[in-house]
């Protein structure tokens, strides 16, 4: 998880640069915080992320409505 002023990141691999990022807006921040919890509690989790995939130096999804992540591992 990466922590910015703007957006939280969800990082899928070593290289943020590269691999697989989710990226939550801060606006959306306080309703996927509501569902989900913090984003740092979804850490070793297995989720579900829909939306559309864009380059961003990498594959890399925008998340704006907590119904965009499901949990697929218990919390």
């Amino acid at each position: 998880v990466g922590m910015r002023p703007q957006a939280q990141y969800l990082n899928f691999g070593e290289d943020w640069s590269s691999d697989f990022t989710v990226r939550i807006p801060t606006a959306a921040l306080e309703a996927f915080t509501a569902v989900h919890g913090a984003p740092t509690g979804l850490v070793g989790q297995a989720v579900l992320v829909r939306g559309i995939v864009r380059d961003a130096g990498g594959p890399a999804m925008e998340l704006i409505h907590p119904a965009q992540l499901e949990r697929l591992t218990p919390a």
